[in-house]
């Protein structure tokens, strides 16, 4: 301010003086939002309210003071817990008071922020009256689990294993298992509320789900057999089943035990196809393999038909036939008898002392053909003992006179003729 002095005459001048004069500006508060609203079991952390000029600042809540509050002279670092009270009655209003002491006494403003209150987020997963087994590999659809949820805006899936979790944060989420899964022998899926409101703590439910190994089999390579009528055995490495079973595709032959394949002769032209289905835990899928059973035609052998022949004579196997091309071996089971050559279609068999003995001696063709199939045929070779014949004692006899010979004896003959 500047007060002006005009002169009184004659004097002319006018004369100056000044005066600073301060004004104090009057406080202004701002709680923040008009409205807010937090769980009933969270809390309410000031953090967008100003104030201007005022030294003095107070967070109070209106009817019930400032004891709800921690940090209440902080304009921006207090905290409100709300009251039984307050929560009962709905919501409650936060007073934000600025003050200043000047000349003119104490002066303020003071702003209101109503706090309402909700429950905490709640969800819930809706579980099968019989938990389902996972199966390691096949993607199991989450989307039936979900019950509800309230007062969140969005949820979100995840689990502890390490299988494929795809759209975790849709209605539609899957979950495959791994092998992890598989060793663990379980996996849990949690579901978790997301974007909750305020101060209110995340809500989750978890469900567990059994894990198996998917179902594997391998019946091995194809198998190529003689076509002499012999079992195939059914053999497998086979893992996670819970049961198995071996079904004819090709072929008229039968299964036993689930272990053994009886072919039939039909089998022999045709060839046999065999499959072994397994099946897995619940969820898992059944595996198959199968088995291709070629067999192999025989080589033919003919040993001949059975024959006699005398002692000490030498028999040759003329009518013995085996496959061309085929490895011929000829066995006897006599003792000290011998073949020419045992490895030629038609041989020569000498007798021993021993098979005349016998009288009798087996006389065996084996015959191996394609992928070592063996064929073996037999005859027997009766041995007739040669024939002898005594005509007794040396005698004297008298001219004219009869002789009767009385002591003569014949062995292995029928009949016999005297000659002089």
């Amino acid at each position: 301010l500047t007060l002006a002095a005009p002169s009184i005459s004659p004097c002319s001048d006018t004369v100056f003086d000044e005066i600073t004069l301060i004004i104090d500006q009057i406080p202004t508060a701002d709680a923040g939002p008009s409205l807010d609203t937090i769980c009933k079991t969270g809390f309410y952390k000031t953090t967008d309210a100003s104030a201007s000029v005022g030294d003095n600042v107070s967070w109070t809540v209106v009817n019930e003071g400032s004891d709800d509050f921690t940090n209440p002279t902080k304009l921006n670092e207090a905290i409100y817990t709300p009251s039984t009270a307050a929560i009962a009655n709905g919501f409650a209003t936060l007073r934000l008071t600025v003050s200043d002491a000047s000349c003119s006494g104490t002066r303020s403003d003071d702003d209101d922020i109503i706090i309402t209150f909700i429950d905490e987020p709640v969800i819930s997963i809706t579980r099968p009256p019989i938990i389902p087994t996972l199966c390691e590999g096949k993607t199991y659809y989450l989307a039936s689990l979900i019950s509800f949820t309230t007062n969140a805006n969005s949820f979100l899936w995840t689990s502890n294993g390490d299988g494929i979790l795809t759209d975790p944060t849709t209605h539609r989420p899957t979950y495959t298992p791994s092998a992890t899964d598989v060793a663990n022998g379980s996996v849990i899926l949690t579901l978790t509320t997301a974007d909750a409101i305020s101060s209110c703590s995340p809500a989750t439910d978890n469900i567990t789900f059994p894990v198996a190994g998917a179902p594997t089999v391998d019946v091995g390579p194809d198998v190529t057999v003689c076509a002499d009528g012999t079992t195939v055995p059914l053999t497998a490495t086979i893992t996670n089943d819970v049961s198995r079973s071996w079904s004819t595709l090709v072929g008229g032959g039968s299964i036993s035990n689930n272990n053994v394949y009886y072919p039939v002769s039909a089998d022999y032209t045709t060839g046999v196809t065999l499959e072994l289905e397994i099946t897995g835990n619940d969820a898992c899928s059944v595996a198959t393999d199968s088995l291709d059973i070629t067999f192999i035609q025989l080589p033919t052998a003919y040993a001949g038909a059975d024959d006699t022949i005398c002692e000490g004579d030498n028999y040759t196997l003329s009518y013995a036939k085996a496959t061309t091309g085929a490895v011929i071996s000829w066995t006897h089971n006599g003792q000290n008898g011998s073949f020419g050559d045992e490895t030629e279609q038609n041989p020569t068999y000498s007798p021993s002392v021993s098979d005349a003995t016998n009288g009798s001696v087996k006389l065996i063709i084996d015959v191996t053909g394609t992928g070592g199939c063996i064929v073996s045929d037999t005859m027997i070779l009766t041995i007739t003992p040669a024939p002898t014949a005594d005509a007794g004692e040396a005698a004297n006899a008298c001219i004219g006179v009869a002789y009767t010979v009385d002591d003569a004896d014949i062995f292995n003959g029928d009949t016999y003729s005297w000659s002089t």
